[in-house]
């Protein structure tokens, strides 16, 4: 059982996230490649236009029944490659960059990937670094003024110390 694709007569997918072409009276399966954010993407033509769909977009248009477009795809066990339809759920943006955080898909804090300081240099800038201006401990921890005002007062590393706000 599959569903036409909208926008795309000559297609169909199924609930398994498989796309079929209908070409000249012969059915075939399309072949997927990852994309440059690690999802499954596709190719599909319409009256000689090329056009470059995720098959999670796809998958949600046809078969969620909350499907707005405004919305963000989750990948419910976090693998970017899993479109079965029981894997993928509605959200919003901030609903999506929280289950990253909470499932380690994203990374925070010092195991960031643009992280500089790790949460015990953080803790000595808060409680050894007081009297110091912030351009002098950004120079000496390698980071700019700005962001070494922020970690003093609190607006940003929110892995509090003991002396937290």
């Amino acid at each position: 059982i599959s569903k036409p694709i909208q926008g795309f007569p000559m297609y169909t997918i199924t609930i398994r996230g498989v796309i079929y072409s209908h070409h000249r009276n012969k059915t075939s399966i399309k072949s997927y490649y990852l994309g440059n954010h690690g999802y499954l993407t596709i190719n599909l033509s319409n009256k000689g236009r090329n056009t470059t769909k995720l098959v999670h977009r796809l998958m949600a248009e046809c078969y969620l029944e909350n499907y707005m477009q405004d919305l963000e795809v989750n990948h419910i066990n976090g693998i970017k490659t899993d479109n079965r339809l029981e894997n993928l759920e509605m959200c919003t943006s901030r609903e999506n960059k929280l289950h990253a955080y909470k499932t380690g898909l994203q990374k925070s804090g010092e195991f960031h990937h643009q992280a500089k300081l790790t949460k015990e240099e953080v803790e000595f800038i808060r409680t050894e670094c007081r009297g110091l201006s912030a351009k002098k401990i950004g120079m000496l921890f390698g980071i700019g003024s700005d962001s070494a005002w922020k970690i003093l007062t609190y607006r940003s590393h929110f892995h509090k110390t003991t002396e937290g706000v």
